[in-house]
């Protein structure tokens, strides 16, 4: 290859990894992400600090809660911040982006155009061909205590489930609703993240990226 030719090689391959990320934040990094909040002190909050101090967690971020995971609900037993950085993949989870022909997933609620001043009309609602492409906007996708693909995990049901966690009668009880709690806070993450994103506050569907 001439030289010409594999600068311009290296070009494309470098501009299209540039792209992609410009396009959505894939499921590790908002994973990552997620376990960062979790760890960091973050303008003199330090979630750590906080559990122990307010609500006798006394590993912190690493106290290990049981509770449900997967499709089929087993119990598990993980870290505050697990709960969290699971979060950070489940809201993208089922993607109906990821399915070429009119899918439709939690992903499709991850819009918000902010020009659009009716928040009804400033979710996705864009083509791929003839397949199209709708969901709601993401700033109401958070506070939908009706989510109907993938569970509910709006900011209300978390409250309900951090709620639980403060009042149930037994640990057992207790453990399973703080780590839908934490889990629930990863997902609200996840659509705060995307909104850093262009595509995502430009209705620009991004077909085969997370």
């Amino acid at each position: 290859m001439k030289p010409r030719g594999l600068f311009l090689f290296i070009c494309i391959v470098f501009m299209q990894t540039w792209i992609s990320h410009g396009f959505a934040l894939e499921k590790i990094s908002h994973m990552d992400l997620n376990q960062k909040i979790a760890e960091l002190t973050i303008d003199g909050f330090s979630l750590g600090s906080h559990l122990k101090n307010k609500l006798n967690f006394k590993n912190g971020i690493e106290e290990v809660l049981t509770g449900s995971f997967g499709s089929d609900g087993k119990s598990i037993r993980q870290p505050v911040w697990w709960w969290l950085r699971e979060g950070g993949k489940t809201e993208d989870e089922p993607d109906g982006l990821a399915v070429t022909i009119g899918g439709s997933g939690r992903s499709n609620n991850h819009f918000h155009n902010p020009l659009q001043a009716d928040w009804e009309e400033a979710g996705l609602n864009d083509y791929v061909g003839p397949f199209r492409y709708y969901g709601q906007s993401s700033a109401i996708w958070a506070q939908n205590s009706e989510q109907d693909v993938g569970g509910q995990w709006s900011w209300e049901d978390t409250r309900g489930f951090y709620y639980k966690a403060l009042t149930a009668g037994s640990r057992q009880e207790r453990e399973a609703a703080f780590a839908d709690t934490f889990r629930g806070l990863g997902q609200i993450c996840h659509l705060i993240q995307d909104a850093s994103i262009p595509a995502h506050v430009r209705n620009s569907i991004h077909i085969g990226f997370n």
